[in-house]
């Protein structure tokens, strides 16, 4: 996910006031070759689990075939928005609703890897440089669709907080949090093998894989390709059918913070007088205002 902050005007002034923060995350499809942007701002969503999640499944439903039976994700390490708990049995209930028979999650090693989707944004940020002028969300698509080498593969979704739903708080219906291996519960494991007990740790593993025939269940292992693994049941034994959430994350705009709001005003003069009737004015004038303390105690 990358970030990038509007307005984008050639003032010195610039250097010193803080923007507003424009997100965008990148979906990359390795098979077609075909390209998906989601871009946002900081009033509409957050760079949470949540959206990270909600924007994969989007993108599932909305243009992978229903005939696609295995599903390949190469995410980059970051905890907070790709390696966590709410992904993890995301994909398990893709395989478990019978939208795919295996998904295989690959976090490759930080420094020894180069993901497709870390050239995009290369691509993205050398257009940007040729840039002196960016003011709203549609000059930013407008620059993300002229980075492509090929336009015709690349389709870019304004967010809307209609389609992020609530993971964190729907994975724990259904499935626990920590367990211990299968391997470690095994009978013909000597007592000494048995106390070497290995637990769920997200950030000790590098690859996942879920397939249909072991629902609830999900193989680890520690390297890629790597021939020692895991296999933990996560699936709690009492649960009901599973089904994807469907409690919204945000039913209004984001708050901004107050001072933010304030440096974007003392911007406003350079701000073109259309982009500032049809965009800057609603940011200004209209969105909520917090304070650095209310956001600490909120978070």
């Amino acid at each position: 996910m990358a970030v990038v902050d509007l307005p984008k005007i050639p003032v010195q002034e610039e250097y010193y006031y803080r923007q507003l923060s424009v997100n965008t995350f990148r979906i990359h499809n390795l098979n077609t070759n075909n390209l998906f942007c989601y871009v946002y701002h900081e009033a509409t969503a957050r760079k949470t689990q949540n959206d990270v999640c909600s924007f994969l499944v989007h993108y599932i439903n909305s243009f992978v075939d229903d005939d696609v039976e295995e599903l390949h994700l190469f995410c980059d390490n970051c905890a907070g928005q790709n390696k966590n708990h709410a992904l993890l049995r995301m994909i398990m209930a893709l395989v478990e609703i019978k939208k795919f028979k295996k998904v295989q999650v690959f976090f490759p090693q930080r420094g020894h890897s180069f993901l497709p989707c870390d050239r995009d944004f290369a691509l993205i940020k050398k257009q940007l440089n040729r840039v002196d002028c960016l003011y709203t969300l549609e000059d930013y698509i407008e620059l993300i669709l002229k980075s492509s080498r090929n336009p015709e593969k690349l389709s870019v979704f304004l967010v809307d907080k209609s389609i992020i739903y609530n993971y964190q708080m729907w994975f724990p219906q259904f499935y626990i949090k920590n367990t211990n291996a299968l391997e470690c519960l095994s009978r013909n494991k000597t007592l000494k093998q048995r106390r070497t007990i290995e637990k769920f740790l997200i950030s000790k593993y590098h690859y996942f894989e879920c397939v249909s025939e072991k629902c609830g269940i999900i193989k680890a292992s520690e390297f890629i390709d790597g021939i020692i693994s895991n296999h933990f049941k996560l699936r709690k034994n009492n649960a009901m059918p599973i089904q994807l959430p469907k409690t919204l994350v945000y039913t209004s705009s984001l708050p901004i913070l107050e001072s933010k709001v304030k440096d974007v005003k003392q911007l406003a003069k350079y701000i073109s007088e259309p982009a500032l009737q049809s965009f800057w004015n609603y940011i200004i004038f209209s969105l909520q205002t917090e304070t650095p303390q209310a956001r600490q105690n909120r978070t």
